[in-house]
């Protein structure tokens, strides 16, 4: 079988090798490679790994700058001392609190557990470095099980201080596909936002099957990931007024699986009341790669219990293994090996669907302590969610994280041609809509013009495919979240095109000479990478990449204060931000900050047109 597929995919390369026409980067095809389900199982994943930033510089020269008092303050678990005298990049000085348990360590058999609160500790806990960040998973598994900890950074927290008003708070869920991250001032450090005047709180969650792991029962529903971050906001609430934050002036915001975990606070009714904002950037609920069906989540849990020795006998691989065994031999095993078999629990058929990872959000059965119950896109028709105003968006470019995995595609080329036999694959998975459909021929024919002018999809076909992943993979999804919730709440949509010196991910792979803007370069605005700021800052000179840094942090800031982006303008913010309507008004923040109507109407239109053929109108 492997030998016949392998022919047949090496036949069809051979065919498509001559259309380069439309290549981004040129590189030539190895016609010896040998395909097998292995070698198409780790191409796939190389497509879809997310990329890990060093970001090394940051987290040497943030520590060196930590210095001076220490601040003390109460919380419900004890006392704490922080760090005073910590100067941003306009000087403005600012407490670093850091590595404060939020939770119980989930360790042992609190492994794949929903979390608990952290106890009292006696005596000054020690607030001036980091912890361990939760364990992330691929072949270098680094990281703690302990692992649930904050940190707060607030404008100067001092005696003399205590009767200034309270300032907004900004609480961050970082990204990295449920299965990487941290909070950690490698990739976040506060200067950009603090100076802004708010107080910043980021936090740790557990990833891959320790965070998401769900056997569809009450011991493990599913979502733990999920619920340490809801227990971390209970415990900002709690908390955050000692700090100088107004415990009525929460924001929750993120970016990728970040801003699809705050889609899943605005649908949880656990989340109620926890926070009064949110901003989404670039991910959702809906987003294909953020939520798996609960039948497929409880059987990914089974095929990794296989993979790491839990079935041990014969009767076990002929009768199987119960729930509670699975779980008492799971809670054993060494979490490295966890993080080195994750994708092991993916069939090559679900890689094939564009969901490629294995642990992530799931609805959940009725169980106490659940977080979601629902299916996603049922809550947001229904107008099922928390009533909140939104800020939600996404990069002009964002499917270009899949280029550098595009540069070595021996074996690459191959899983996508493949993929582009069937462009059914691409529509919304809700759809439910199978290759032998009766409109998915239709289908595969209207995408297959639209994106790659009729032409065979291939690996030869780049741009095409990056703007067909940045239109379904995120901008899609997006706008039709954005257009449910706007039925009820206040929702500001945004279209981010500033190509700058400062994106995150162009630079940490060195595409800054490809236009447009991938997916999480944002992030290079909102926070201080020390490597980036270095590198790109000019000095005595006011740089576009500096005026962009201080529009994005006043624009998200200001609405964290307020609850809209621009309560007035002026010459940083010339132009008013309106609201998201039925016209899909937009705000582009680019070289110029601009409403308009219409973004990518177009793309609006043909997927329109798709939706209509599939539901046979």
């Amino acid at each position: 079988m492997k030998s016949i597929l392998s022919c047949f995919l090496f036949t069809r390369l051979a065919v498509l090798a001559s259309e380069v026409q439309n290549d981004i980067i040129t590189d030539t095809v190895s016609s010896t490679y040998q395909l097998t389900d292995e070698v198409a199982v780790d191409a796939l994943w190389s497509v879809w790994k997310p990329k890990t930033y060093s970001g090394s510089g940051a987290a040497y020269v943030y520590q060196n700058r930590l210095h001076g008092q220490h601040p003390e303050v109460d919380t419900t678990n004890g006392r704490i001392k922080g760090l005073v005298s910590v100067t941003s990049r306009k000087g403005t000085e600012y407490s670093a609190f850091l590595g404060i348990p939020y939770a119980i360590p989930p360790v042992g058999n609190l492994r794949f557990k929903d979390p608990k609160e952290s106890q009292p500790w006696e005596g000054v806990r020690d607030g001036t470095y980091e912890r361990s960040i939760c364990i992330t998973f691929g072949d270098a598994a680094t990281g703690s099980e302990d692992c649930l900890y904050l940190n707060i950074y607030s404008p100067n927290i001092s005696p003399e201080n205590s009767t200034d008003p309270l300032r907004a708070v900004m609480v961050w869920i970082h990204g990295g596909a449920f299965i990487g991250g941290s909070s950690n001032t490698t990739l976040y450090s506060p200067d950009f936002l603090v100076d802004q005047d708010v107080v910043l709180v980021t936090l740790n969650y557990r990833l891959g099957p320790l965070g998401f792991l769900s056997l569809q029962n009450k011991n493990v529903p599913g979502n733990a990931g999920l619920k340490d971050q809801n227990l971390a906001l209970r415990w900002v609430k709690r908390n955050i007024q000692n700090f100088g934050g107004d415990p009525n002036r929460i924001t929750l915001f993120g970016e990728s699986a970040g801003s699809a975990s705050v889609n899943f606070h605005i649908l949880s009714k656990s989340s109620a009341g926890l926070f009064d904002r949110a901003i989404m950037e670039s991910g959702s609920a809906l987003n294909p790669w953020a939520w798996t069906p609960p039948d497929l989540a409880r059987k990914k849990a089974f095929r990794l219990g296989e993979k790491v020795g839990c079935k041990k006998g014969v009767l076990d691989w002929i009768f199987g293994i119960t729930d509670d065994e699975l779980l008492t031999c799971m809670q054993k095993v060494d979490p490295t090996l966890l993080a080195r078999s994750q994708e092991e629990a993916l069939t090559l058929g679900e890689l094939f669907t564009l969901r490629p990872y294995a642990f992530i959000p799931t609805t959940e059965p009725d169980v106490e302590g659940a977080f979601v119950t629902r299916l996603p896109w049922e809550q947001l028709q229904e107008k099922d969610f928390n009533n909140v105003p939104v800020i939600i968006g996404s990069n002009s470019r964002e499917g270009l994280f899949l280029l550098p995995a595009l540069k070595k595609y021996d074996p690459l080329g191959i899983a996508i041609t493949l993929i582009g036999l069937d462009l059914t694959r691409f529509v919304p998975y809700y759809w439910r809509m199978m290759p032998w459909d009766l409109h998915a021929w239709k289908v595969d024919e209207m995408i297959k013009g639209f994106y790659f002018d009729d032409h065979p999809v291939s690996v030869f076909r780049r741009g095409d495919l990056i703007n067909l992943l940045t239109d379904t993979q995120f901008f899609l999804p997006i706008q039709q979240v954005a257009t449910y919730l706007s039925q009820n709440v206040p929702v500001y949509n945004y279209w981010f095109s500033y190509d700058g010196a400062y994106a995150l991910f162009k630079q940490e792979t060195n595409l800054l000479d490809v236009p447009g803007v991938a997916h999480s370069d944002e992030m290079g605005y909102l926070f201080n990478s020390e490597s980036l700021y270095k590198v790109c800052r000019s000095e005595g000179e006011y740089s576009p990449e500096e005026q962009t840094v201080d529009r994005l942090t006043k624009l998200w800031t200001d609405f964290a204060k307020t609850g809209t982006p621009t309560p007035n303008t002026n010459d940083l913010i010339p132009t008013l931000w309106e609201r998201f309507n039925p016209d899909f008004k937009y705000y582009e923040i680019g070289d110029t900050l601009k409403s308009g109507n219409g973004l990518k109407e177009d793309t609006i239109r043909f997927w329109t047109g798709v939706t209509n053929v599939v539901l046979g109108n």
